[in-house]
């Protein structure tokens, strides 16, 4: 559930609490039954956050956790929420696996977006890190990296998702900016290479990222 509170946070607050209870707005139909979801929870939860300038305040937020067949768990928030992701039995990101770490370096293709650097490091089942570039008015952009892999997904109700490479970015030293997802089907792994669609906040790209040392 923790993972549910960071892509809509952006951070892990103290003091979390969680409070659960089944059913909420999805309806687990006999078709949707059949299709491996087995129960579904609205979720609240509530913590304590400090701002930039370290000033405590009271943070709260909802989402719905579908618990599928599989025993994996789909969490998602509304529609066009950054939140629509799959997390195992034992709380990690359902990935498959993929090694992405290393430091990705490059340009769009008109070089308005130039010094793009990405760099992933392990973090548990995904990879976590900065983005960082600079954009068309000479201004440096940083950005922090909650999440990059590629989705694993066996249940039917969620199969559609299987493959999808998920990316996630929070503006750095921004803790009030939610955090953004990249669009579907704007992240293409290539061989020592990623090819980027979109750039936080809102940017649409062409751009390929190398890997150094590639």
């Amino acid at each position: 559930m923790e993972h549910g509170v960071l892509l809509l946070q952006g951070s892990i607050p103290a003091q979390l609490t969680f409070s659960a209870n089944e059913g909420g707005d999805y309806d687990v139909t006999p078709a949707v039954r059949a299709n491996g979801v087995e129960a579904s929870f609205a979720v609240t939860w509530r913590g304590v956050d400090r701002t930039t300038g370290g000033r405590a305040e009271d943070v709260s937020g909802s989402f719905t956790a579908l618990k599928l067949a599989s025993g994996a768990w789909q969490l998602f928030a509304g529609a066009g929420d950054v939140l629509n992701t799959l997390c195992t039995s034992d709380g990690t990101f359902s990935t498959h696996g993929e090694d992405f770490a290393g430091v990705y370096v490059g340009a769009t293709e008109r070089g308005d977006y130039r010094d793009i650097r990405l760099e992933l490091q392990h973090s548990g089942r995904t990879h976590a890190g900065t983005l960082r570039y600079t954009n068309p008015w000479g201004e440096v952009q940083t950005f922090r990296v909650l999440g990059f892999h590629r989705v694993a997904a066996a249940d039917v109700a969620v199969r559609h998702m299987d493959g999808r490479m998920e990316f996630w970015a929070q503006e750095e030293g921004s803790s009030h900016r939610r955090p953004m997802a990249a669009p579907a089907q704007t992240v293409q792994v290539r061989t020592e290479a990623i090819s980027l669609g979109w750039l936080p906040p809102r940017q649409s790209v062409a751009v390929t990222l190398h890997r150094k040392g590639g």
